[in-house]
């Protein structure tokens, strides 16, 4: 996650705050030292269930608390991908020194990239619809499902009105809106965006990778 601010110079885009959550560390000074001492942030999986599949263990985020970076109104209307962003662009916003209280909220933007948005939400609303109806799945599930809700929500966050964009392409997403985020800057319609990409472990996207072979077996 990086934040980027417009200087004076249209041509030069600057990075001046960083901001990560991630399995080896839930600030960049956590992941920084876990880089350096080759600490493994691969994991047996708690959050459901592996036993037919092949694969047994990935990287989660540890010890994360939503309401510590967001508020419980927020966290509560939001999605674990969205929570990760929130506190990611938090961290950047922190250390970039920018104060919001003097930005134009309408240039200044978001451009995120994921690669299946809120899969968790998704695998909420189909263990209610199998296990009991799709009627009885509550309506604010749908609302958090969406991919441009972690652009949304980062920016309600942030009080952000400007440009809003998620950018949904799988493993390029971060590095193309990182890119797009840079185009807007050069070109002069944003003051300050923040950039970066999220996901959120998931029963979907695991199983999934791993019905592709995509993963490495335990054994292996």
């Amino acid at each position: 996650m990086s934040v980027k601010a417009r200087h004076d110079d249209d041509s030069r885009i600057v990075v001046t705050g960083l901001g990560v959550v991630s399995p080896i560390g839930n600030n960049v000074q956590e992941t920084w030292d876990s880089l350096k001492t080759g600490h493994i942030g691969i994991r047996e999986v708690t959050a459901f269930d592996t036993s037919q599949l092949n694969t047994h263990r990935a990287g989660s985020v540890e010890g994360f608390v939503p309401e510590e970076h967001m508020s419980a109104e927020l966290a509560a209307r939001a999605g674990r991908a969205s929570h990760l962003a929130i506190a990611a662009v938090k961290q950047a916003m922190e250390q970039s020194g920018v104060d919001t209280s003097t930005l134009n909220p309408y240039r200044a933007g978001v451009s995120f990239g994921t690669t299946m948005g809120e899969p968790g939400i998704f695998d909420k609303i189909l263990d209610i619809s199998v296990e009991q109806s799709p009627q009885d799945v509550p309506p604010d599930l749908w609302l958090k499902l969406p991919n441009h809700k972690i652009a949304n929500n980062i920016a309600y966050a942030q009080g952000f009105k400007g440009p809003n964009f998620q950018i949904p392409t799988a493993c390029a997403a971060g590095n193309y809106a990182i890119g797009y985020a840079a185009d807007l800057l050069r070109n002069g319609r944003v003051d300050v965006m923040v950039a970066g990409g999220s996901d959120a472990l998931s029963r979907i996207a695991f199983v999934g990778f791993n019905k592709l072979r995509a993963m490495s077996p335990d054994h292996v």
